[in-house]
């Protein structure tokens, strides 16, 4: 009797652990589920366009563009607190007291998505097939490095003054001195990238998991999950951003840059308030029949910001948003004339950072019709934008400029010095472009702003490009994450290194 007692204490003994195991595996593994698909749910991004399939760095067309690629490539520096320069695959540098030569040390053991390591060769062919891939228009950012002239014309990179002097050593000299030069190396064009085959891959974070039409999926590289909690990243194509705030598509997106004057659902996201340093810029075409008189440019610029509310559109003035031009832009009030002119003057326009409300543009352009303006504003995504741009199709343009350097030159030399890279007026100045130059090596803040302040009385008659205003922004951040300010740039979520935003730790986990 006891035997048997005792052998039905084991038997119930032994129901109890499978029972327990069973639970625990239950609720363990729900467990383990939880935080496995929290762990692994992508952040969702909205873009307005996505890079070349071969994800040319140097083919960067727009901020989203831009965003994607930051995300697969690093560059010499990235930005860190603001306009902080940081280096990033840098181990340190230095730059000789006349300002002229620059010494670079790379990281070492860094690799590129395929396994290869980064070394000193390497960046200079990435840096020079950049060059190359931009050819003049790349001017603005190396053209006073030594032998510019003759690589451009060449196309021999041996005759530029960009060596690699060791497997991670790179010595560059300088014809003038170039104060943001060390800026340049933290712009998209310019990351570092590995050709191979026709396609080009980066040292990460992250790597391209896959891509249609409308959705560009890309996970973490295996070196680096644990520097991390955001293991994936799912960018998502918009038409434009009015119609995610319209119909309340942006609960879907987990990080967004909106203007200040939407109201968003504060209950479930938290509101970052910056400016950005992005303007509004008006392009004239001046091959244009219209628009090859300067008259006729200046005036429908006057015309143009007359008639735009910046209160209803989220917008400020030009100054505010761009805080170091520090009082360059000091326009005279003009005296509007009659438009005389009766042919149609189409106006395209696309969102940006710098984004567009259609109401207020259909009130802008009857506004303008009741001035005697025969006029059509069109809507077009900012693919379709930049492409008619760099096409020279079209009579005027209004889209967003985010300067690539935080300094005066940046909104000069990019956009009107002859043949560089935004100067789709095509204007073409030699006093300009001398003058950028002089500006462009001057090291104190005074000598320069006395040379830009007579750029900028040039173009206030000349009137290839107006500036229309500049963004007053918000980034929003689902609860679900967090991102430390320190990790916030003035360019907005185009500078954002997203690895870098953390997961909310919920209480399962």
């Amino acid at each position: 009797m006891q035997k048997k007692q005792k052998n039905s204490l084991w038997l119930v003994f032994f129901i109890f652990l499978i029972v327990f195991t069973s639970m625990n595996t239950v609720y363990g593994g729900t467990k383990s589920a939880i935080t496995d698909s929290v762990k692994f749910k992508p952040l969702r991004v909205p873009a307005l366009s996505f890079p070349p399939k071969n994800l040319c760095p140097a083919k960067v067309a727009d901020i989203s563009n831009g965003m994607i690629i930051n995300q697969l490539f690093q560059g010499l520096f990235s930005y860190y607190k603001e306009d902080l320069l940081t280096p990033q695959l840098l181990k340190k540098f230095s730059i000789s007291p006349d300002g002229l030569r620059y010494e670079f040390e790379l990281k070492k053991n860094v690799k590129f998505s395929n396994g290869e390591h980064l070394t000193a060769e390497k960046v200079v062919t990435s840096i020079t097939n950049s060059i190359l891939t931009l050819n003049e228009s790349a001017r603005w950012a190396f053209g006073f490095v030594n032998g510019f002239d003759q690589f451009i014309k060449s196309k021999n990179p041996d005759v530029f003054d960009f060596k690699a002097v060791d497997d991670y050593t790179i010595i560059t000299t300088l014809e003038t001195i170039f104060p943001p030069f060390l800026y340049v190396f933290a712009a998209p064009y310019f990351r570092i990238a590995l050709k191979v085959n026709s396609n080009y891959i980066g040292t990460g974070p992250y790597i391209v998991t896959s891509r249609t039409d409308t959705v560009l999926s890309m996970k973490i590289m295996d070196s680096k999950k644990e520097e991390t909690d955001i293991h994936h990243i799912e960018f998502k194509k918009i038409k434009n951003k009015n119609d995610i705030f319209s119909n309340e598509e942006y609960l879907n997106y987990d990080i967004v840059e909106i203007l200040a004057n939407r109201d968003i659902d504060s209950s479930q996201y938290k509101i970052y308030n910056f400016d950005f340093l992005q303007t509004g810029v008006a392009f004239f075409n001046t091959r244009d029949r219209v628009f090859s008189k300067k008259t006729n440019r200046k005036q429908f610029y006057l015309y143009l910001k007359k008639n735009i509310d910046f209160k209803k559109f989220g917008w400020q003035s030009t100054e505010k948003g761009l805080p170091f031009i520090m009082g360059l832009f000091n326009e005279r009030k003009e005296t509007l004339k009659a438009w005389r002119i009766t042919a149609l003057i189409e106006v395209i326009y696309a969102d940006s950072v710098f984004t567009f409300d259609q109401r207020e543009m259909d009130i802008v352009e009857h506004k303008l019709k009741n001035s005697g303006i025969n006029v059509q504003f069109t809507r077009l995504s900012i693919s379709e934008l930049v492409k008619r741009l760099k096409q020279s199709n079209y009579q005027v343009a209004i889209s967003g400029f985010l300067p690539d350097l935080l300094n005066m030159e940046s909104l000069f030399s990019p956009l009107i010095e002859t043949g560089q890279q935004y100067n789709f007026s095509g204007y073409s100045n030699t006093e300009v472009d001398s003058l950028i130059r002089k500006g462009r090596e001057k090291r104190h803040f005074m000598s320069q702003h006395k040379i830009y302040s007579r750029i900028f009385e040039i173009l206030s008659n000349d009137m290839p490009v107006g500036f229309v205003g500049s963004v007053v922004g918000k980034l929003i951040l689902s609860k679900d994450y967090l991102l430390n300010k320190d990790n916030l740039h003035p360019f907005g979520l185009y500078m954002i290194d997203l690895h870098k935003i953390k997961r909310r730790r919920a209480s399962h986990e």
